[in-house]
């Protein structure tokens, strides 16, 4: 293909144009006029060749001086001019000077071969750029044709290689897609094999975790219950405990009063005989009196004492059936809400654990996407687990704070004078004995005891310096 481009026009430089017709000549010499030939063109030749190569300077006189004839023959052709001596037309030596004895008698000719003799160096300048612009034409020809054969491997080259990288490639996926076709054979294979194990595995921890939680409900009724126990059995201990120290305080009382009689009558007797009578039966009537207030405030204060616990007592009682019934139902309905929502979550596990055994076999994609469903429901089951543990704390708390109410209703009760500081002891008493009973259980019914005694004992103090003063 390149050879059909670029020869004609190499063999044109060359001046081989036997093997070419008239019309592509004609049509190479419109494109590339300076390959057009002439008669001046043949007259320069050889000095064309040594300026090419050397330069104007080299050229040798007898070549200049053949080269000016002929182009005075150009010149006279040109003109017409018939008469021309026929040695100049010849190429050996001894004609040629012949030829330039002939011109030298013709002014006219002498003056055109000098003319052409000395523009020979500037003819000679001019027609090296053409050589040199025909140079660079070979160049880029030869360019050409190595291009246009680069470009044609190059394409052959590019066409192969990529057909023969298809046909891997295609081999290739050919290979990926038998390997997974097996791979998915096998799965299934699998599967297959390994259902009834999965299957029962499931079950088997679906047992295991609906254990699990039956247990651990039955352990949260069983500490309600013990709590319960608890606060009945320390319910019952105040009041035992409050009745044996009105008892006990009441016949301190007695003792004192009886006392205090036995002084005052002695006193009266020694007063009787050291007296008139007069007198005594005065201070004797006023010691009557005063002993007659004295047991009139006694009774009085005993009475209001026994009046006041009971009052306790009662409101007590008629509070906190009212607050365990709260507190219970509370609790109850909070037993009822982890029920349902352990049963909630196990029938929803259970649903999904089948719809994820059931699409294992449409398609591998479809294998993981439902697994990962699998892993977000066991985490909503950790998450019903850690509401169920916050929901036994929060009962907890219940608890407690229902242990605390009986202190909390009678702080809130504000006494005044000795007999409200009696009972306000008393009440702190009932406090203390009872959040030691919840605390330490049985063990503290010795400490309670003691308590009791030393409260007792203080009361009955300020008692007798109440009486005294």
């Amino acid at each position: 293909m390149s050879m059909s481009i670029t020869q004609p026009i190499k063999d044109l430089l060359s001046s081989q144009f036997q093997s070419y017709n008239i019309s592509e000549q004609v049509k190479l010499y419109d494109i590339f006029p300076l390959l057009k030939p002439s008669c001046i063109k043949e007259a320069i030749t050889d000095v064309v060749e040594v300026c090419t190569g050397y330069g104007p300077e080299s050229l040798d006189p007898s070549i200049r001086a053949k080269a000016a004839v002929k182009l005075s023959l150009c010149e006279f052709e040109a003109v017409g001019l018939s008469i021309i001596p026929q040695g100049c037309y010849s190429n050996s030596i001894e004609e040629m000077m012949d030829c330039m004895l002939e011109i030298e008698h013709s002014s006219h000719w002498w003056t055109t071969y000098s003319g052409n003799y000395q523009r020979l160096s500037d003819v000679c300048s001019t027609y090296r750029e053409y050589y040199q612009e025909k140079a660079i034409i070979e160049t880029f020809l030869n360019i050409t044709d190595f291009m246009a054969d680069f470009h044609n491997q190059f394409k052959s080259s590019v066409v192969s290689e990529t057909q023969e990288f298809q046909s891997n490639m295609k081999d290739k996926f050919a290979g990926v897609y038998n390997q997974f076709t097996h791979f998915e054979s096998l799965l299934s294979q699998m599967i297959q094999k390994h259902s009834g194990i999965i299957n029962d595995s499931i079950v088997a921890i679906k047992n295991k975790l609906s254990t699990e939680f039956v247990d651990e409900l039955q352990m949260l009724k069983n500490d309600r219950y013990i709590l319960i126990n608890q606060i009945l059995e320390s319910d019952t201990e105040i009041k035992k405990t409050i009745d044996s120290m009105l008892v006990e305080l009441t016949e301190d009382m007695k003792n004192q009063i009886s006392a205090k009689s036995e002084f005052l009558i002695n006193h009266m007797n020694i007063t009787r005989l050291n007296e008139s009578t007069a007198l005594h039966d005065i201070i004797e009537e006023n010691l009557q009196e005063r002993f007659k207030d004295i047991a009139i405030f006694l009774d009085k204060f005993m009475v209001e004492i026994q009046t006041e616990t009971n009052k306790v007592l009662l409101e007590v009682n008629e509070k906190l059936p009212t607050l365990e019934q709260q507190y219970l139902g509370n609790f109850a309905q909070a037993l009822s809400n982890i029920d349902k929502q352990v049963l909630s979550a196990s029938l929803q596990w259970q649903y999904d654990y089948d719809v994820v055994f059931a699409n294992l076999y449409a398609a591998l994609d479809l294998l993981n996407s439902n697994l990962n469903s699998s892993v977000k429901k066991i985490e909503q089951i950790e998450h019903v687990i850690d509401t169920i543990i916050v929901d036994t704390s929060f009962l907890n708390d219940q608890l407690a704070n229902l242990i605390l109410i009986p202190s909390t209703i009678l702080r809130a009760f504000s006494f005044i004078g000795v007999k409200r500081v009696i009972i306000a002891i008393i009440v702190l008493y009932f406090k203390s004995t009872l959040l030691c009973l919840v605390h330490y259980g049985q063990s503290f019914r010795i400490a309670a005891l003691l308590m009791s005694a030393t409260a007792g004992i203080f009361c009955s103090k300020l008692l007798m310096s109440y009486i005294y003063n």
